[in-house]
Formats: structure tokens, sequence, C-alpha cells
């Protein structure tokens, strides 16, 4: 009888309630920030800005003057506030993007557990262990990348210079 009473109970139970519950913004924020990638984006960020200021700055300058407009002396201060205006918000933008992700792949019991991990000792160990094998796997990518630079283009001279002039 009890077994004809739980097969009713689930046949007649709303899909929905059967399904996980997707976890919320803020347990998946939560874990960005227990996992460090809250850290990334804002380092990401601050990598990034010097390197669009070099690239704009000049595109700017080129196309004021092309433009026939002044540069007054904070030319470049001017660039740097748009920047900062133009970029503020970009980190938020990316969680937005990145959240429903999350949301979809694991169910709110899924996040309470990996945040549960992240926010013991284990798991912040976990996390700067591979902040740690993230900077020595990438300082030795960019050492090897350079010598094996040098010894491409070492290589296309010699073969520059076997070749000669010869044409295809």
């Amino acid at each position: 009888m009890s077994r004809l009473f739980a097969v009713i109970f689930f046949a007649f139970l709303p899909l929905s309630a059967v399904q996980a519950e997707e976890p919320t913004q803020a347990q998946v924020q939560r874990l960005f920030q227990l996992t460090g990638v809250d850290a990334q984006m804002d380092t990401m960020m601050r990598q990034l800005r010097p390197v669009m200021l070099n690239i704009m700055g000049p595109a700017m300058r080129n196309a004021a003057k092309q433009a026939n407009l002044p540069l007054p002396d904070h030319f470049d201060q001017i660039v740097a506030e748009e920047f900062d205006i133009a970029f503020s918000d970009i980190r938020d933008e990316l969680l937005r993007e990145v959240v429903p992700l999350y949301q979809k792949s694991f169910s709110r019991a899924d996040i309470v557990q990996l945040n549960d991990f992240y926010a013991s000792d284990l798991g912040q160990r976990t996390v700067a262990t591979a902040v740690e094998v993230q900077k020595i796997t990438g300082a030795m990518g960019q050492m090897i990348g350079q010598q094996r630079g040098r010894v491409m283009g070492a290589a296309i001279m010699e073969r520059l210079k076997k070749e000669g002039g010869q044409q295809n």
C-alpha cells in the first residue's frame, strides 16, 4: 500500500519540485571570491589598463590630429579618465555572463558544497597552490618561449643564408 501511495505521490508531484534548485547569484559570487576568480579579474584589469592606454593613447592622438582637434597638455589624462569610465563596470559585466553558466551547470547544493570546501583550510591551500602553479608556469612559459624564439630566429636566418636568392 505504501508503495502505491509513493508512486501516486511522485506521479502527481510537479516536475520543478523534483529538479534541483538553481544556485543564487550571491552563492556563485561567493564561490568566485573563495576561489580567487574575483581577484583574477581585478588583476586582469590592472594589467589591461596600461596596455590599453599605450594602444589607445597614440591611436586617439592620431585621430584627433586627423580631425584637426586641439591636443591639450593633459591629453593622456583625458584618455586615462575615459578608459576608467568605459571599463568601470567590466568586472560586473563579466560576472553577469559567467554566473548563469554556473547556475546551469551546478545545483544549489553543489555550490554550497564547493563554497564549504573552498572556505576550509584545505580549499584555501588548494587555491593558493593553484595561484603559485600559474605564476611558475607563466614565468616558465615566457622564458621557454623566448629561448625557442631565439632558436627559431637563428634557424630562419640560417635557412635564408643557405637558400640565398632562390625564388619560389
